[in-house]
């Protein structure tokens, strides 16, 4: 009955998120420019007096032909905004004991009124929200086995980097994501003492080689710390 319940509850906050897909009457602002941006890509360039990280509007950009730009765009935020409280729900099985507990942060989560309105908007905050999820769901599954298996996998720290450096292509706040989930791989293992410590070269290396594969490019392409 408990679980009858709460997929019931799961499938009307997505009902109701379905229904609101094109409450917004027009897009303006970040949203235009994150549109103009993807319609550059499909020409295989990039707006030069465009300083936003390309990630989301090569997203975009890949788009069926027959569908307008703006339906596409908020087509494409509904499906990332499914697939961000899937991600949070998981993550809630590692952190929440009870199935009511899960329910309740979802349904917090989803009828957040920040998060919902910016859900509405074709803005990358959602979509790095999402990248941001999928790190600390990996961070956790990582800490677990280093903590309760002792087992210093290269795997998880490698997938790390690759969220942080897609998260980077996304927001600027992708730094933040990526300092503080280094640090937090650097000195996860003293938590459990000396036995369960990893090695560093095991964790940290992966993390760099694969952010470094992903954002490098972009960062030569255009730095952040020289653009007007």
């Amino acid at each position: 009955m408990k679980k009858l319940v709460f997929l019931v509850g799961i499938t009307l906050i997505l009902l109701a998120r379905i229904l609101l897909i094109n409450i917004n009457s027009a897009e303006w602002g970040d949203s235009y420019r994150i549109l103009r941006a993807s319609n550059f890509v499909q020409q295989f360039s990039y707006p030069g007096d465009e300083k936003r990280p390309p990630l989301f509007s090569i997203l975009l950009a890949v788009r069926p032909s027959s569908i307008d730009a703006i339906l596409w765009g908020r087509l494409v935020m509904l499906g990332i905004s499914f697939l961000a409280l899937f991600v949070f729900y998981k993550l809630t099985q590692k952190l929440l004991a009870t199935r009511s507990q899960r329910f309740l942060a979802v349904a917090l989560l989803a009828l957040n009124p920040v998060y919902l309105y910016w859900s509405l908007r074709i803005y990358a905050d959602i979509p790095f929200s999402l990248l941001v999820l999928v790190c600390f769901y990996f961070f956790e599954v990582w800490r677990e086995k280093l903590v309760d298996e002792g087992k210093a996998s290269m795997l998880y720290p490698a997938l790390m980097g690759l969220i942080c450096g897609l998260s980077i292509l996304t927001r600027f706040e992708g730094y933040l994501l990526t300092l503080a989930t280094l640090v937090g791989i650097a000195v996860i293992g003293r938590d459990k003492g000396r036995s369960n410590r990893s090695n560093p070269v095991r964790t940290v290396l992966p993390f760099i080689t694969t952010i470094s594969i992903i954002a490098i490019p972009w960062l030569l392409y255009r730095n952040p710390l020289t653009s007007s």
